[in-house]
């Protein structure tokens, strides 16, 4: 057995867990765990296809009931800001395909050191115990930062530019269940529905009327109207903001 040292790594830890799959029937169930298996797949082929990127460690994910629990090994210091980039496009990727196959998520990530051993299904430590205190806080459909992890991407930011240098991240006042809000770094899932591959695969031309289709056919159990839209005005914020980037860029170009 590897030693606790061998074991003991940093990097990224995101734990999600799947809104109202405590509730399902044995038929939603067998539904879930097929549609999970697809989407951990998809994510896995992905990240296999990343190269040439300072050794990028592909993602460790384990699954407890609902809860799912993502590691990736931040391990070149060179290639750090790469990485982080690199792994909050697969986040991004992961609650798109999740919504299209009709799981929501909604979660934490955390970036510090973790010990994992994937023979026995366990991962433990500071990063895994920061993300489980607040994974299930937020009132939404999303994935963010837990606030030390605010100051650890912040580092990283690239001198001089602003939070795009970071990737699909982008700081937001999250909603959370006592009322309150948290400005934190969330995964940017509402701009994967404007990827014009993803939209093409999907057979689809119109980036909101698809994320609307994939709400409506979707129960909203009682008690969570509210994370519903607060998804919703999170997307609504991703668009504006697009919008806005993209007038500046032809704006640039005119000049």
């Amino acid at each position: 057995m590897a030693s606790t040292k061998r074991m003991r790594k940093y990097g990224m830890v995101i734990l999600l867990d799947a809104l109202g799959a405590s509730g399902y029937t044995e038929d939603q169930i067998k539904m879930f765990l097929s549609s999970r298996a697809r989407i951990n797949h998809w994510i896995s082929t992905l990240a296999k296809s990343i190269r040439g990127i300072g050794n990028f460690k592909q993602p460790t994910i384990f699954t407890f009931a609902d809860t799912i629990i993502i590691t990736i090994q931040l391990s070149s210091k060179k290639h750090m800001d790469d990485h982080i980039w690199i792994a909050s496009l697969l986040m991004r990727r992961y609650l798109f395909h999740s919504m299209e196959e009709g799981i929501l998520f909604r979660g934490a990530f955390s970036i510090g050191h973790y010990i994992e051993d994937a023979d026995s299904n366990t991962v433990m430590g500071e990063a895994v115990t920061d993300a489980a205190a607040w994974y299930d806080r937020s009132e939404w459909i999303g994935l963010s930062s837990t606030p030390r992890t605010n100051s650890v991407l912040e580092y990283h930011l690239i001198p001089g530019r602003d939070e795009s240098s970071l990737g699909f991240l982008s700081k937001y006042d999250v909603p959370l269940k006592e009322g309150t809000t948290f400005s934190l770094y969330a995964v940017t899932w509402p701009s994967a529905f404007f990827d014009s591959t993803l939209l093409k695969r999907a057979k689809k031309n119109h980036p909101r009327k698809y994320f609307l289709e994939i709400l409506k056919d979707l129960d909203v159990p009682k008690g969570s109207e509210i994370k519903y839209e607060n998804a919703k005005h999170y997307f609504d914020f991703i668009e504006k903001k697009k919008a806005s980037e993209e007038l500046r860029k032809a704006h640039k170009k005119s000049r």
